[in-house]
């Protein structure tokens, strides 16, 4: 919109020189003055640097809307691509968690060992200002409760965690990846 009110101006003001230029023309053939030859000259150099003025700001518009499109279109493939990979680890988390429930006795080195975090750590740093903040906060608080997973001895978390947590927990990494699946369908418009 402020290019075409540039656009605008830009047009008055060669058709107002033109206008004059004209008039001057026709007044240096009538007149025959020796000075009007350098004032239509000084008026030409003036048009073209306007003209010249405008071309160059249009181009750099264009220029730099385009550079910004290409890097919000770059952003969104990357966070459409990190998506993907933390949702993996979260089926995988879940996956893991499944296998826990349907033991008869909980298996803390599938709790320990099998549950991992490594997607999630790349992705809240790299896409973290793209997430809707409810869905940041229920990754990260999950992921928290991972790494407190990780902190704890076996012996702590077959002592520590029952079926109920367990279960719960599940039902939030799948969660997780119906919200990570509205977000990437949001990326993708």
């Amino acid at each position: 919109m402020k290019v075409d009110a540039k656009l605008l101006v830009g047009i008055i003001l060669l058709t107002v020189s033109l206008s004059l230029t004209t008039s001057f023309v026709i007044v240096f053939i009538k007149a025959d003055k020796e000075w009007i030859g350098s004032l239509i000259g000084a008026l030409g150099n003036i048009i073209g640097g306007v003209l010249g003025g405008y071309i160059a700001f249009s181009v750099a518009y264009y220029q730099i809307n385009e550079s910004k499109r290409n890097e919000t279109l770059r952003e969104k493939q990357e966070a459409k691509n990190l998506v993907i990979v933390l949702k993996e680890e979260l089926k995988n988390n879940s996956i893991a968690l499944t296998a826990v429930l349907h033991d008869q006795t909980i298996d803390p080195k599938i709790i320990k060992f099998n549950l991992s975090r490594e997607a999630w750590l790349f992705f809240s740093s790299k896409v973290a200002h793209l997430v809707d903040e409810n869905l940041f906060i229920t990754l990260n608080t999950i992921y928290r409760k991972v790494q407190v997973f990780e902190s704890m001895s076996t012996e702590e978390i077959a002592s520590d965690i029952d079926r109920v947590y367990i279960s719960k927990m599940q039902l939030q990494f799948d969660e997780c990846i119906r919200k990570l699946d509205d977000f990437k369908k949001i990326l993708e418009q």
